[in-house]
């Protein structure tokens, strides 16, 4: 998972895969006037409640930030 932050816009994405390193879903978005910490921490947030939601329960989360 991540965040951006650039010239005032901010996007944030991640991405699942299983233990084999196989691709299974991803997802991306844009906040308002947020910063990088923030932008990092909605990222997380996001992709553990997409996890939450498809029935993934064994996570490993990771993070530049």
């Amino acid at each position: 998972m991540d965040g951006s932050v650039i010239e005032g816009q901010t996007g944030y994405g991640g991405l699942f895969r299983d233990s084999s390193g196989r691709w299974l879903n991803g997802f991306f978005g844009s906040l308002r006037h947020v910063d990088i910490v923030k932008a990092e921490l909605f990222a997380m947030l996001q992709g553990l409640s997409i996890a939450w939601m498809r029935g993934y329960r064994s996570i490993l989360c990771y993070s530049d930030s």
